[in-house]
């Protein structure tokens, strides 16, 4: 279940002579598996909820499909569940540094499609951006932005398997994030919540979630479609990493930034090019 804010937009006249004011809220619940503040208006059963709720909750009658379910009438908040999603200071740039044995988690037995994975990969950047909803991230504060990140890793990490634990931190200039293995968290440098443009932010959001799918599938193969062949080469990279300060053409060329960089640079241009793998 996820709790949604409905702020509106506008003074909209209803039926009966009611009128919803410019600024009034009412807080809902949405059931549906991935119902984000992006997709709340687009899925039909999460108009569908919608439309109860705001009857139920807020008095306010106004049917699944109407017209005035949408974005430019209302501004859709999550309200979050956790307070990890605060900007939090002074901490060191995330590598791979140290890689230790994985963390202790609850394995998910499904085994991902690598392949399927992408492809939901890429409909979640589709659906971000044919929303328009880089125009709402461009328009928000820091603190909207860092949400907004948020609900799209949430959506990201189901779909890849992973449970990392993403955070925002005061980091070194030039750096834009990491993972750590061994603590199984991704942290992402909070300079990146000044750029209005979320592409570069989206980019490292799933180059580090590639990471953590990378760990994944090293501790536990049969949980992943990768090859074997394949594992054991990201396994003897981890092992021998090399950092990008001491030299950066050795640091890019390692298979597991290869595969992170081609990875997370074509979902996002295919998303955004309406493509598919």
């Amino acid at each position: 279940m996820a709790i949604f804010e409905l702020i509106a937009n506008c003074n909209t006249p209803l039926e009966g002579g009611n009128i919803i004011r410019k600024g009034e809220s009412v807080r809902i619940n949405v059931h549906t598996l991935g119902a984000q503040p992006y997709n709340i208006f687009s899925n039909p059963e999460n108009r569908r909820q919608v439309s109860q709720q705001l009857s139920s909750v807020g008095g306010i009658d106004i049917p699944a499909n109407s017209s005035l379910l949408n974005n430019a009438h209302w501004s859709v908040r999550k309200i979050p569940t956790e307070f990890s999603k605060t900007i939090l200071p002074d901490v060191q740039p995330a590598n791979f540094e140290k890689f230790r044995m994985p963390w202790n988690e609850t394995r998910i037995h499904q085994t991902i499609d690598d392949v399927e994975m992408k492809k939901n990969c890429i409909s979640e950047v589709k659906s971000f951006f044919s929303e328009g909803m880089d125009m709402k991230y461009a328009d928000e504060g820091l603190r909207g932005r860092c949400e907004m990140c948020m609900d799209f890793y949430e959506n990201i990490k189901q779909y890849m398997g992973i449970n990392a634990e993403l955070s925002f931190k005061q980091m070194p200039k030039g750096c834009l994030g990491g993972y750590i293995p061994g603590s199984n968290k991704i942290e992402l440098n909070s300079s990146l919540l000044t750029n209005p443009d979320c592409k570069e932010t989206f980019n490292t959001i799933l180059h580090e979630s590639r990471h953590a799918f990378q760990e994944k599938a090293i501790s536990s193969p049969d949980s992943v479609s990768v090859s074997n062949k394949v594992i054991e080469a990201w396994m003897e990279n981890m092992e021998s990493y090399v950092e990008s300060k001491y030299d950066f053409e050795a640091y890019e060329n390692q298979e597991i930034e290869k595969d992170a960089n081609y990875f997370a640079d074509s979902v996002m241009k295919k998303g955004m090019n309406n493509e598919y793998v």
